[in-house]
């Protein structure tokens, strides 16, 4: 009864999506299914989708205990970040071709926009761990504090966030032919990718705190550059999908059922976790990255066709989506610290909804004011 319970939040999800959206008329399509506002949104409800997973992560101990219908959420992480990355992507891209002189102030005005977030929410979560008892020495303090060991390792998005816009940034201003642009920074992607695995898992910190050291810094990463190429061929990409609308969203979806299909296979018997003293796994974890890549790009794309024809938008979405970045940064210290403290489940999500939702308004809300005396200071 109490698993059945959970399910409320699995409609709510829906309900959240669904709740305002508006379908094209017969043979039309939304033309701003890429804009910033709809974009947002979708931000907005991944973030919220991603809290959810995590959820269910920690009380199911990563499908080990079945909770019944909400158990579907243990898998969908990976969809849901690159969703993120996608936008980001796509985002700076096409920032670069449609405004005048964009890489001239690059680092002074989209830096901050991550760095102000990521620090703050960081040192919420680092000075909240240590109020409420997490033991640390003076040295890993220093390294909590700064970021360098991430205590909260959900923020590694943000720390690989800031390293594509350093790569795009000095790659797009120093090469000035578009294709071998591309071509370096889908180079730059796969030194990381493949540094990122050869690296295995960080065995030395109980938060698994450090940087690049974990599956989850490469398997949704390379939708940013995917983003990067639809951003580029826009056009192109949205007249080849409205002619072929018909074939490609039922195609994609059945191509993603398959590919998710065989991710879950592949997590399950060969995984990224193979490795053991004197073995680093190092092809399991290429041959399930192989896999759960292709599954992703293929869910977002799939996602993107369906917004051609469904725009998702509501008051509600477009609240998270401004909050987005904090919420996806900061809920994590009240999965942490109040998993075991409330013992019914339904509660326990409940409150993390709650406080996360709450303090990620609060730490929004000095974030932007931040942000805007930075930007302007530098201007």
């Amino acid at each position: 009864m109490k698993e059945n319970l959970l399910f409320v939040y699995l409609i709510a999800l829906l309900v959240l999506l669904l709740f305002g959206a508006k379908k094209a008329k017969k043979g039309e399509f939304f033309d701003n299914f890429l804009d910033l506002s709809v974009a947002k949104g979708l931000q907005g409800f991944a973030a919220v989708a991603i809290m959810l997973h995590h959820l269910t992560q920690k009380i199911t101990q990563y499908g080990q205990i079945d909770k019944g219908p909400i158990g579907i959420m243990n898998d969908v992480g990976v969809l849901l970040t690159g969703m993120f990355f996608f936008f980001s992507g796509y985002g700076l891209y096409l920032s670069y071709v449609t405004k005048e002189n964009y890489l001239g102030n690059f680092l002074m005005k989209r830096l901050p926009t991550v760095l102000i977030p990521f620090y703050t929410t960081n040192t919420v979560f680092t000075l909240l761990s240590l109020i409420l008892g997490y033991e640390m020495t003076v040295g890993e303090f220093f390294l909590y504090i700064t970021g360098l060991v991430l205590l909260n390792s959900q923020m590694w998005y943000i720390v690989e966030i800031v390293f594509l816009y350093l790569a795009f940034y000095m790659i797009f201003k120093n090469v000035k032919k578009q294709n071998a642009a591309f071509g370096c920074m889908a180079g730059f992607m796969l030194v990381m990718t493949v540094g990122s695995l050869f690296l295995g898992h960080d065995y030395k910190y109980a938060c698994q705190g450090a940087w690049f050291k974990g599956e989850w810094w490469y398997n949704s990463t390379w939708l940013f550059f995917v983003g990067m190429l639809i951003a580029r061929c826009r056009e192109c990409i949205v007249i080849f999908a409205k002619k072929r609308y018909v074939i490609l969203l039922p195609f994609g979806i059945i191509l993603f059922v398959l590919l998710h299909k065989a991710t879950l296979y592949m997590l399950q018997n060969v995984g990224y976790w193979k490795e053991y003293e004197g073995y680093p796994g190092y092809m399991e974890k290429a041959l399930t990255w192989l896999v759960q890549t292709p599954a992703v790009v293929v869910f977002v794309l799939t996602f993107l066709l369906l917004t051609m024809k469904v725009q998702f938008g509501n008051r509600m979405l477009s609240f998270l989506g401004k909050i987005a970045i904090e919420l996806y940064l900061i809920h994590n210290i009240f999965i942490l610290y109040l998993l075991g403290a409330v013992k019914n489940d339904f509660f326990f999500f409940f409150c993390v909804y709650a406080g996360g939702i709450g303090l990620a308004l609060g730490i929004h809300e000095f974030d932007k004011w931040l942000i805007n005396r930075v930007c302007s200071t530098k201007a």
